[in-house]
């Protein structure tokens, strides 16, 4: 009797095991764990993209003459290398560097921010610090994020910039 209740437990408990994940037919470990999407592709940051902007400055023309202005502007972005080392131009002699992955873009260097004189930032990279971070990707043709920093306008003025969010949509 001892061993037909023993046999009926182990039984019962293989029953629960294998039920419970241990070895469906059909199963591989290579599929992903529940709730998990699999992995997408690598996105290759290479290529022309449409950046979409929208930024405010904030810049200092001299004593303590501040003036500040709002824009909404795009440029065409065009993005060579590999994401270990990328180089963006967006206009003649406006250049940023970078690295990328399916994550994220970070991008610094000179970019065509206008400042509140309406005249384009410098391109000097002594005279403009900017930055493009591109943290929400929604796929391997668009993301979004922020862009920030410092630089000189045309007209001399020192400029901020201020609450700025960027768009890019590959071309």
């Amino acid at each position: 009797m001892k061993r037909f209740f023993l046999g009926a437990a182990l039984g019962l408990f293989s029953t629960m095991v294998i039920g419970c994940g241990g070895g469906t037919e059909g199963d591989t470990d290579n599929d992903p764990p529940a709730g998990n999407p699999p992995q997408s592709e690598t996105i290759a940051w290479a290529g022309t993209w449409d950046a979409a902007l929208q930024y405010g400055v904030r810049c200092d023309h001299g004593f303590g003459n501040i003036k500040t202005a709002n824009y909404t502007t795009q440029f065409t972005v065009a993005l060579t290398g590999q994401n270990s080392a990328l180089e963006a131009q967006t206009d003649v002699n406006y250049y940023m560097g970078g690295t990328g992955s399916n994550a994220k873009l970070d991008l610094s260097g000179t970019f065509p921010l206008k400042g509140s004189d309406n005249q384009k930032a410098s391109t000097r990279e002594d005279e403009t610090d900017l930055s493009i971070k591109l943290t929400t990707v929604t796929d391997k043709n668009k993301a979004s994020g922020t862009i920030s920093g410092t630089f000189r306008s045309g007209f001399g003025a020192n400029c901020s910039v201020e609450n700025g969010t960027v768009t890019f949509t590959r071309n």
